[in-house]
């Protein structure tokens, strides 16, 4: 019996499919908020070359991200089905090598350091694309429903934020917490693999759960349409594949080079935000870990405001101009409360901290509509892709997006290690000079201004309206009835 496109998916099978998605976003956000301060500000190693070894990890994804969606998308005869095969295979491998991320050998050198950071992260990355590409591209194949897939968006961000404010609030009130002796801290050593076991170790389970709550659908629908969809010919790992494959993106159909650049962009300026965070939140904003815990927190009551509005005017509304108001709204919060205390506009005190809490609010509130629609807008692409192509290539795709989302994320770090070495950021220090500081604080604001106007554009490119989208859709549930391919 042939599973329909549109029926309501039940609501164990939604929960099952949230489970998986935090292990992205956690492991990016481990990376941002705690992999640059400790290399930098614990270990001593340079600015540049934190950032260097975390952008070559991220060029590695450049090509293994579309190379592990094409793969996932060619698999056949698998007793996992195309998508749980490589999500099985993930997890262990992943929590481990979270764990050695923050595990280097003691007292070696500084290129060794360098070369340590380099490999764990170049593995982390791969083990996390392992999984999150394959499980990304269920999104498009659980249901066509547009109101459906909104809500496994939804369901995602909501356990999204869930582990997002469990992370902060265990490593800021436990593991960085200041001990009464005023020891600890995020400059304490000793507090780090403690805490990213216990990360590993969650991102095990919750990813092993995700993957086997939803085996038995996706198989049910794997036996029901990939059998009649073609294969990609030749040898899909290829780079000349791939390289083809960057040039339909940027310079084939408009919407896609929308969105893989405006992702890119996006991805960019909030990973300088998250890279220099705990730096300014320490030297900038002179909170302690517990504020600081609370300043993180703050976005994530916003954060399900944010999916909230998304989730209800995502039906009336066209989703690109949704994007474009969540845009507007980030890059507002994370912009103008620096440069009003850089412009001597507002002074330190008790309410420049509710004021900072209230901006990071409304931080959330975008990055909770920016979450749910997104992934809603990629879905589009892939069924307008499908549409063109005839084929069903929803991992290629969505790895193309995660390479973009990685790439930016990598050119965040690059930019906010090397701005931490050109102004001379004093590494180890608990005293930094105010000219410093407010130097660093005016390359956040900059860059995020620039970076986030510049994805407001691309994003604002493209163009899939609900009537053609819903048209398109149609078009594609006629061709599986009929069995045929697209002419």
């Amino acid at each position: 019996m042939t599973v329909p496109a549109t029926r309501a998916l039940p609501i164990h099978t939604k929960l099952f499919f949230s489970l998986g998605w935090p292990v992205e976003y956690i492991v990016l956000r481990s990376l941002e908020l705690f992999v640059l301060f400790y290399y930098t500000q614990v270990l001593g190693l340079p600015g540049s070359l934190a950032g260097l070894a975390l952008f070559i990890a991220m060029l590695v994804d450049a090509f293994a991200d579309p190379a592990i969606g094409s793969y996932s998308d060619n698999l056949r005869n698998s007793r996992f089905g195309r998508r749980h095969t490589l999500m099985f295979l993930a997890p262990v491998p992943l929590g481990l090598a979270l764990v050695a991320v923050f595990m280097p050998p003691a007292d070696i050198g500084q290129w060794a350091l360098f070369a340590w950071l380099t490999v764990s992260t170049i593995a982390v990355r791969f083990l996390c694309g392992l999984y999150i590409v394959p499980y990304s591209a269920q999104l498009a194949e659980l249901t066509r429903d547009p109101a459906e897939r909104a809500s496994l968006q939804l369901y995602k961000s909501v356990a999204q934020t869930l582990f997002d404010s469990a992370m902060l609030a265990v490593a800021f009130n436990l593991f960085f917490a200041k001990k009464p002796d005023g020891s600890g801290g995020q400059t304490d050593p000793s507090t780090y693999l403690p805490f990213a076991i216990t990360l590993g170790t969650a991102l095990v389970i919750t990813t092993t759960l995700s993957a086997l709550g939803t085996r038995q659908r996706m198989l049910k629908i794997e036996r029901e349409t990939v059998g009649d969809t073609p294969a990609y010919t030749g040898n899909h790992l290829s780079p000349a594949r791939i390289l083809g494959a960057w040039r339909k993106v940027l310079f084939g159909r408009a919407n896609l080079r929308a969105l893989i650049i405006g992702a890119l962009l996006t991805a960019t300026a909030t990973s300088v935000m998250r890279s220099l965070a705990s730096h300014l939140g320490v030297f900038f904003w002179d909170l302690t870990p517990e504020q600081i815990g609370y300043w993180q927190q703050a976005a994530i009551p916003g954060f399900f405001v944010g999916m909230i509005i998304a989730r209800v005017f995502a039906k009336r509304l066209e989703l690109i101009r949704m994007v474009l108001v969540s845009l507007i709204l980030i890059i507002g919060a994370v912009t103008v409360l620096p440069a009003l205390k850089l412009l001597g506009v507002i002074a330190p005190g008790d309410l420049l901290f509710k004021i900072l809490l209230s901006s990071n609010f409304i931080m959330g509130i975008g990055s909770g509509m920016l979450m749910l629609l997104a992934g809603l807008v990629c879905a589009e692409a892939a069924d307008e892709d499908e549409f063109v192509t005839g084929l069903a290539a929803q991992g290629f795709l969505f790895g193309f997006v995660f390479l973009a989302t990685k790439m930016g994320s990598a050119l965040g770090k690059l930019l906010s290690g090397t701005a931490l070495d050109v102004i001379g950021f004093p590494k180890g220090a608990t005293s930094i000079p105010a000219d410093v500081v407010d130097t660093l604080a005016w390359t956040l604001v900059g860059s995020v201004a620039v970076l986030g106007g510049v994805s407001y554009y691309f994003w604002s490119r493209f163009h899939l309206p609900k009537k053609r989208h819903q048209e398109i859709l149609q078009e594609l549930q006629a061709r599986r009835d009929a069995n045929i391919p697209a002419t």
